[in-house]
């Protein structure tokens, strides 16, 4: 008896699985990362732990939440500095292997 034809999903999952770690843990290879405004943390780490990104050009980050879409006039003062924290900060997400 053969087994049953894998789903796109299965197939998809099944050439990602680097290990199984336990009952319906895994540890997936990806080629992509997406990351948010928090990976301006995550990089610091990296650097602290004497790490680099991997494959820098596969790593998508973006900013969200931080830039208001109406209003922009009249944002609160703590809205401005969290912007231009995020400005100042730029660097990191351009070149996250530094």
């Amino acid at each position: 008896m053969t087994a049953h034809p894998q789903t796109l999903y299965e197939k998809i999952w099944n050439a990602h699985v680097v290990e199984q770690l336990g009952d319906d843990v895994f540890l997936l290879a990806t080629d992509r990362q997406l990351m948010y405004e928090g990976g301006i943390h995550s990089f610091a780490m990296l650097r602290q732990g004497g790490h680099k990104v991997l494959r820098p050009s596969s790593t998508l980050a973006m900013l969200d939440h931080s830039v208001p879409t109406k209003d922009r006039h009249a944002l609160p003062e703590a809205t401005i500095l969290r912007l231009e924290f995020h400005r100042t900060n730029a660097s990191d997400w351009r070149e996250p292997t530094r």
